[in-house]
């Protein structure tokens, strides 16, 4: 119940506020965040297999649960963040130009 309270002030503020709305979606930010949604995508399962749980293992019996969690969230989003980048610009980049080049081979 209190999720759904949540959800319906965050669309009620979205709805009031429209213009800023429009304005803080609009920035650079989410932009750059929407070119590297498909990276994030990827990346994210192997960061959290890979990473976020050994390094939360390992650091939670000296930090306790809540500081562990925090800690662990923050360098995975982190490392999430520099690897979908980096798979985007040597991955996901030249694969897309190769695809439009060998598109216009083929169908030209």
């Amino acid at each position: 119940l209190l999720q759904l309270a949540i959800a319906i002030c965050v669309i009620f503020v979205f709805l009031v506020f429209e213009n800023t709305a429009n304005k803080m979606l609009g920035g650079k930010v989410f932009a750059f965040l929407g070119k590297i949604s498909f990276s994030i995508f990827l990346i994210h399962h192997f960061v959290i297999a890979f990473f976020s749980h050994p390094f939360f293992s390992w650091i939670c019996p000296c930090t306790g649960y809540s500081s562990a969690f925090f800690i662990t969230f923050l360098l995975s989003l982190l490392i999430c963040l520099i690897v979908s980048f980096l798979f985007y610009k040597l991955v996901e980049i030249p694969l897309s130009r190769l695809l439009n080049k060998v598109i216009s081979i083929v169908f030209d």
